[in-house]
C-alpha cells in the first residue's frame, strides 16, 4: 500500500509537468520527466504505465497530436507550422502520425471539423437555447496554485466522482476543507479527444506551503485572457454549455484560442446558483 501511494504521488507530480511542456511546445523525453520526479527512467516508465494505463511514449504522442489538432481548429497556423511546433522532423512524418491517430489528414481534419453544418449543430443539442450563448465579460485571470484530483472519462460521468473524491479526502485537511472556491478543469475538447480519454480535474486553491499527498496533486492554473460565461441551471447539465461553446460559439465566431483548458469556477457557500466558465482566448 505504501508503495502504491508513493507511485500515485510520483504520477501526480509528473502529469502537470508533462502537460505543461506539451502545451508550451517544449521537447520532452522520458529522461527529462524521470529526473523531474527524482526516479530512474526504468522505474518511472513502469509506474507510469501501471497508473495511467498507457506507456509514457504513447501518452505523450497522443497529447502532442491532440495539441496539433487544437492548433488546426482554433488558429490560422499552417500544417507546416503545426508540424514544426509539434517536434516532428518533417511534414510527411507528422501527416502520417496524424492520419494514423485521427483517420484523416491534417488538412481534412481542419476542413471537416470547421464545416459543421447548421443542421447538424441543431440536431446535436437537446437544449437549443444554448446555441446563442455569449460571454458576459473578457478578463485577465491571474495564475493560481491548485490542489487537484483527476478522473478520466466522459465529463458527465467522471466530474461528480472527482468532486466526491476531493471533498472526501480533504474534509480534514487544513487550507482545503474550508475552501470558498471550487475550480473544475476540463482539459480536453470533444471535437478532438475520445470520450474515454478526457481528463477532468476537481481543484481548490492552496497556498505555496501546501504539500500534496497520495491522490491529491498540485498544478498551476495559467494566467491568460479569458472569455467568461455564466451558467445558471442544474449542475449536472452544465456540459450542454461546454458543447455549445466548443461546437457553436468558438467555431461560429472564428475565435482563436490559446492552448489552455476551459475551467469552471463556483463558490459552494454562495446563494447565487451560477457557475462561471472561462475560455482561454488570444487577445
Amino acid at each position: 500500500m505504501h508503495e502504491n501511494r508513493r507511485h500515485v504521488e510520483q504520477i501526480n507530480k509528473a502529469l502537470p509537468y508533462i502537460e505543461a511542456c506539451i502545451g508550451e511546445g517544449k521537447s520532452l523525453t522520458l529522461e527529462n520527466v524521470s529526473q523531474f520526479c527524482n526516479v530512474s527512467s526504468f522505474h518511472f516508465h513502469r509506474v507510469f504505465q501501471s497508473c495511467v494505463g498507457q506507456t509514457f511514449g504513447k501518452y505523450v504522442r497522443r497529447l502532442r497530436l491532440e495539441r496539433a489538432a487544437f492548433w488546426l481548429l482554433y488558429t490560422a497556423a499552417t500544417v507546416s507550422e503545426v508540424s514544426e511546433s509539434s517536434h516532428y522532423e518533417s511534414n510527411a512524418v507528422f501527416s502520417r502520425a496524424f492520419k494514423k491517430h485521427f483517420q484523416e489528414s491534417p488538412s481534412n481534419f481542419r476542413r471537416n471539423r470547421l464545416n459543421i453544418s447548421t443542421d447538424s449543430f441543431q440536431q446535436f443539442f437537446s437544449n437549443l437555447s444554448m446555441q446563442d450563448i455569449e460571454p458576459v465579460d473578457f478578463c485577465w485571470v491571474k495564475s493560481q496554485r491548485l490542489a487537484f484530483i483527476r478522473k478520466v472519462g466522459r465529463y458527465e460521468s467522471v466530474a461528480s466522482l472527482a468532486w466526491h473524491s476531493l471533498k472526501t479526502q480533504t474534509q480534514f485537511v487544513p487550507g482545503i476543507s474550508a475552501s470558498e472556491l471550487y475550480i473544475g478543469i476540463a482539459h480536453d475538447n470533444p471535437l478532438i479527444t475520445d470520450y474515454d480519454q478526457m481528463r477532468y480535474d476537481a481543484c481548490v486553491p492552496v497556498s505555496m506551503d501546501f504539500k500534496p499527498s497520495f491522490n491529491i496533486g498540485i498544478c498551476n492554473l495559467p494566467s491568460a485572457h479569458y472569455a467568461k460565461f455564466l451558467y445558471k441551471g442544474k449542475e449536472d447539465e452544465i456540459w450542454s454549455m461546454y458543447d455549445a461553446i466548443y461546437y457553436g460559439w468558438l467555431l461560429k465566431n472564428k475565435i482563436s484560442l490559446i492552448n489552455f483548458a476551459i475551467f469552471s469556477e463556483h463558490r459552494p457557500c454562495s446563494e447565487k446558483n451560477e457557475i462561471a466558465l472561462y475560455v482561454p482566448i488570444c487577445k
